[in-house]
């Protein structure tokens, strides 16, 4: 007994069907993978970074006895945004660096916040990777700036002056 043509042509293009189905299903768990892994890490990486900013913030409404509040706030502003600008995202700092950073940070935050925390994290920074290296040193005269306002003992110095203390 012989088949009729359109059987013997709808096997072929069934096969192809089911070997194009399984392609796109490896393809689309492949995708579900990566893309999920490139969420923990962000999810992972945001859950370091939050801590680390809610430490730092916290310096911000005790300053030293000898330096005047809003000098204060202001350096720990700068400090905080090197911070956002280092940390960013997974693919400039690892996972495990920021783990280590936090951990760093908390231990800090259990001790008096004083000028030196501030300049301790500032190099802390510098030492998370190549872009906090680049970032810390081509922002280096921005922080000599700050710290330059609280070796004046926290006064804030007129108009223009910032450059001229130096």
């Amino acid at each position: 007994m012989t088949r009729p043509d359109s059987v013997a042509q709808s096997r072929p293009l069934s096969r192809l069907l089911v070997i194009g189905a399984g392609m796109a299903g490896v393809l689309g768990l492949g995708l579900a993978v990566w893309w999920g892994y490139d969420t923990w890490q962000w999810r992972a990486f945001s859950g370091q970074r939050d801590a680390i900013n809610a430490c730092v913030d916290s310096w911000r409404e005790n300053p030293p006895a000898q330096i005047d509040r809003h000098i204060w706030q202001e350096v720990v502003t700068t400090v905080h945004n090197a911070l956002g600008n280092v940390c960013f995202t997974p693919n400039e700092i690892s996972i495990e660096e920021m783990r280590r950073l936090r951990a760093e940070v908390e231990t800090k935050s259990r001790e008096p916040i004083t000028v030196e925390t501030l300049d301790w994290l500032w190099w802390r920074l510098g030492k998370t990777g190549p872009h906090g290296a680049k970032y810390v040193t081509q922002m280096q005269p921005l922080w000599d700036e700050t710290r330059e306002a609280l070796r004046a003992g926290g006064e804030r110095p007129k108009q223009g002056e910032w450059k001229e203390q130096k």
